[in-house]
C-alpha cells in the first residue's frame, strides 16, 4: 500500500528520470529464446561463401554460445563485468582459427539476424511515447553486448520516437544492472535521485529487485512463460536447436505478451496454429505452382483452414480467392429421391463455383477421397479435367478418376483431424431454395452447443497466430513455415495430452453423425456407473448402447486414479464371480435366450514397445486368455525386463484369429504387414493396434 501510494505521488509530480529495459520489454524475439538468432545465423552461413568449412557451419549455435561463455571468463579476470561482441568474435575466431575478415563478417550477419528476430511490444512502447509526448526524461537501459549503434537502428526500425532517447547498454560501460553498477553510473549522467526515478524491465532481479533496493520505482513488465503443452512439445522436438519450432512457439508467447487470452484460445493459438499454419501456407504455396486463384473450402472441416488461409492472403496480398462451400457425405448422397435433390446440388454448384476457366481447387481435411470423387462426377458437366482438391491426411483406398488429389500427408493417421478443424455449426444435410437462392440445410441451428465448448475461442486463437505469424516472420528467409514434422508432433499430443486444459477441449467438442451429434461428444468424461455398464455389465450389447462419445480410449484418459481402480476392477471382474452372475441374470431376464458373453478372440500381438505393453495389460485385465502369444524380434531384451515374450517363429506355430501390430509407425508396419503377408499369413488376419481397439475391444462394426 505505502508502495503504491507514494508511486501515485510520484506521478503526480513527475518523474526526473523514467527508464526501460530494452530486450523482453520494448522488444521482443520472434524465437522463443534470445539464442535462437544463432540458429538463424547458422542457417543463413549454409548459403553464404565464407571461408568457413562444413564443420563450423553445422556446430555454429554451439561454437558461438561457447565463444561468449569463454569471453565472459576472460572479462572477469580483466575485471570487467561485461563484453562486447567484438570480445566474442575475437574468441571465437581464435578457438577457431578463423580469418578476422571472415569473423567480421560472420559479426555483421548476426546484427543482421538480430535485427531480423525482433518485434515490437506495443503495449510499453506506448506507454514510452505517452511519457515522451509529456517531456518527461527518458532513457533506455540495458544489458547486452551489442553496442548503443545497433540497438538504436534496431529499435529505431521499429519506431522513430527511439532516434534521441539515450542509451546506456553494458556492453560500452563495463558494468551491468544485475550488479546496480549501471543504475549508479545512470544516475550519475543524468544527475537524478532515486526518489525522482522510475523503472520498466521484465527481469526480477536485475529490473526489480536491484533498482528498488537502491530506491527506484521498479515496475515488472511480464513475458509470458510457455505453456504447459508447449513444453511438452519443446522436450520432444529438442527445441534447443530446432529453429521452425523455436519460431512457431515464440509467436505464440508474442500474441499472449501482446493480449489477454482465455485457456482455449491459448490451445488454438499453439496447437491449433502449429497444427494447420503449416497446411495452409502449403496450399497457397502449391497454388502459386499450379496456377490456382480461387480456392473453395468445404464444410464443415474447412471452416478453419479457411479463416487461416485468409489471413495469410491479406497480410501477403496474395492474389486468390477463398469461398465456403457447404457440403457433406450425406448432402451429396444418393437416397432415392436423387433426381430432385441432384437438381439442387447442380443449381448450388453453378450458383457458388466460378468456371469461367479452370484455375480453381477445393479443400478438405481428411478423408478417403471417395466421397468429394462422387460429387466430382457432377463437377465433370462443367469442367474437361478431373477436378483439383487438397487434403491435410489422404488415405485413398482405390482410384479416384474425377479428382486430382494433393495431400500435406499420406496415411499419417492424424486421427484428431476433425476435431482439431471442427466448425462452428452442424453438419450439411442438403440444400433449398430460399429467397431466389440455394442456401444449405444444416442439420440443427443450436449454436449455443458450440459456444460452451469452446470452438470459436480456439479458433479465434488459431487465427491469431496465423495473423501474427503473416505479418512478423516473412523476412526469416531460414524458416520452414510448412514443417509437417512439427504439424505431426501438434496433432500427436493432442492424441496423447499430457496437459487437462487440452484433453479436456478436445474431449467435450460435439461429434458424431447427424442423427446423434446433438448428444454425442468427442470422448465424454465417464462415471462409475459408465464403467460398471461398458466394462462390466455389458454382454452382447453394442458400445453405443451404453458409451454416447466417438473415443472410449480417449474418454479413459480422463479418468483419475480412483476412477482407474474401479475400471480396473470392472474388467477383473468381467469373467469372474460377479459376471457370471450379471450374465445369468441377464439369461433369465430374457426369459431363457442364451446371452452371449463378449470373450475376444484369439490374438497374438507382434510388438512389445510402450504401445505393445499397454495393449498386453488392457487385454490382461479384459480377457487374459485372449492372447496367444506376445512376440518382438528382439525377445531376449524383454524376456531379461520380466516380460513374457516369445520368438516370432510363435507366428506360424500358433493358432489364432488376429495378429495385432503394435507398432504406430505406419511405414515399418506397413512393411512389416507386407513381409507376413509374403509369408502366408492372410492379411484380414492382420490388424493395427487401432483397428483392434476399435473393432474388437469397442466392438465396432468394420465398415465394407
Amino acid at each position: 500500500m505505502i508502495a503504491a501510494f507514494l508511486s501515485l505521488v510520484k506521478v503526480r509530480s513527475g518523474f526526473t528520470v523514467i527508464s526501460f529495459d530494452i530486450f523482453d520489454t520494448l522488444i521482443t524475439r520472434k524465437t522463443v529464446f534470445s539464442t535462437g538468432t544463432f540458429l538463424i545465423v547458422q542457417k543463413r552461413l549454409e548459403r553464404e561463401k565464407l571461408d568457413v568449412d562444413r564443420c563450423f557451419i553445422d556446430n555454429f549455435f554451439d561454437l558461438r554460445i561457447s565463444a561468449e561463455n569463454s569471453a565472459r571468463i576472460l572479462a572477469k579476470g580483466d575485471a570487467k563485468d561485461e563484453v562486447c561482441i567484438e570480445d566474442i568474435y575475437d574468441e571465437l575466431a581464435d578457438k577457431t582459427g578463423l580469418a578476422p575478415a571472415t569473423a567480421d563478417a560472420i559479426k555483421s550477419m548476426e546484427m543482421e539476424a538480430e535485427r531480423d528476430n525482433i518485434v515490437p511490444c506495443m503495449k510499453n512502447i506506448e506507454k514510452l511515447k505517452r511519457y515522451h509526448e509529456k517531456g518527461e526524461r527518458i532513457v533506455l537501459i540495458s544489458d547486452m553486448y551489442l553496442d548503443s549503434a545497433t540497438l538504436r537502428r534496431i529499435l529505431c526500425s521499429i519506431d522513430s520516437v527511439f532516434e534521441k532517447i539515450p542509451i546506456y547498454v553494458s556492453s560500452e560501460y563495463g558494468v551491468t544492472k544485475s550488479d546496480g553498477k549501471l543504475y549508479q553510473l545512470v544516475q550519475k549522467v543524468e544527475k537524478t535521485e532515486s526518489s525522482n526515478w522510475v523503472h520498466y524491465g521484465d527481469n526480477r532481479e536485475a529490473d526489480i529487485l536491484i533498482p528498488r533496493l537502491m530506491g527506484i520505482a521498479a515496475y515488472l513488465s511480464r513475458i509470458p512463460e510457455l505453456e504447459e503443452w508447449e513444453l511438452k512439445i519443446a522436450d520432444r522436438c529438442n527445441v534447443k536447436y530446432n529453429l521452425d519450432l523455436q519460431v512457431f512457439l515464440g509467436m505464440a508467447r508474442y500474441v499472449r505478451q501482446t493480449r489477454k487470452l482465455d485457456v482455449n484460445t491459448k490451445i488454438g493459438l499453439s496447437i491449433g496454429g502449429m497444427a494447420l499454419y503449416p497446411y495452409a501456407c502449403w496450399i497457397l504455396r502449391r497454388c502459386g505452382e499450379l496456377n490456382i486463384n480461387r480456392l473453395y473450402f468445404i464444410a464443415r472441416d474447412g471452416y478453419i483452414i479457411k479463416a487461416v488461409t485468409d489471413r495469410i492472403i491479406k497480410n501477403q496480398g496474395l492474389d486468390v480467392a477463398t469461398s465456403y462451400f457447404y457440403g457433406s457425405r450425406m448432402a451429396w448422397k444418393d437416397d432415392g429421391r436423387y433426381s430432385n435433390k441432384k437438381n439442387l446440388i447442380f443449381q448450388y454448384i453453378q450458383q457458388e463455383i466460378d468456371f469461367s476457366d479452370e484455375n480453381f481447387a477445393f479443400v478438405d481435411v481428411q478423408g478417403t477421397g471417395e466421397t468429394f470423387n462422387a460429387f466430382a462426377a457432377l463437377l465433370g458437366t462443367f469442367i474437361e479435367q478431373p477436378c483439383r482438391i487438397f487434403y491435410y491426411d489422404l488415405f485413398k483406398k482405390r482410384k479416384l478418376d474425377n479428382c486430382k488429389t494433393y495431400s500435406f500427408f499420406t496415411n499419417n493417421e492424424c486421427a484428431m483431424c476433425e476435431s482439431v478443424c471442427r466448425a462452428p455449426h452442424d453438419i450439411t444435410i442438403g440444400y433449398r431454395r430460399k429467397n431466389g437462392k440455394i442456401v444449405p440445410v444444416l442439420d440443427s441451428d443450436d449454436r449455443e452447443k458450440w459456444s460452451r465448448c469452446g470452438i470459436r475461442d480456439f479458433t479465434r486463437g488459431t487465427i491469431l497466430f496465423a495473423d501474427y505469424m503473416s505479418k512478423y516472420v516473412n523476412e526469416i528467409e531460414q524458416i520452414n513455415v510448412e514443417n509437417q514434422q512439427l504439424a505431426i508432433e501438434a496433432m500427436a499430443y493432442i492424441k496423447n495430452p499430457s496437459s487437462k486444459m487440452v484433453m479436456d477441449y478436445f474431449a467435450e467438442i460435439p461429434h458424431g453423425n447427424a442423427e446423434k451429434e446433438a448428444g454425442y461428444t468427442f470422448a465424454p468424461k465417464l462415471s462409475y456407473t459408465d464403467f460398471f455398464k461398458i466394462f462390466l455389465y455389458r454382454t452382447d450389447e453394442s458400445i453405443e448402447t451404453f458409451y454416447h462419445g466417438s473415443d472410449l480410449e480417449y474418454s479413459l484418459k480422463r479418468t483419475n486414479l480412483m476412477e482407474e481402480k474401479f475400471l480396473n476392477w470392472c474388467r477383473k471382474e468381467n469373467f469372474k464371480g460377479l459376471g457370471n452372475c450379471i450374465h445369468r441374470w441377464k439369461q433369465y431376464k430374457r426369459q431363457g435366450e442364451k446371452v452371449k458373453r463378449r470373450k475376444l478372440p484369439k490374438i497374438i500381438l507382434y510388438g512389445a514397445g510402450d504401445n505393445g505393453k499397454k495393449l498386453f495389460h488392457q487385454i490382461s485385465l479384459y480377457d487374459s486368455g485372449s492372447i496367444v502369444a506376445w512376440v518382438d524380434i528382439k525377445k531376449d531384451i524383454y524376456v531379461g525386463k520380466g516380460y513374457p515374450v516369445k520368438s516370432v517363429k510363435n507366428i506360424f506355430l500358433k493358432e489364432y484369429d488376429y495378429l495385432v501390430l503394435t507398432m504406430r509407425n505406419h511405414e515399418i508396419r506397413d512393411s512389416l504387414r507386407h513381409m507376413l503377408q509374403q509369408a502366408g499369413i492372410r492379411g484380414d488376419k492382420i490388424l493395427t493396434i487401432d483397428q483392434y481397439t476399435k473393432y474388437v475391444l469397442e466392438g465396432k462394426k468394420q465398415e465394407e
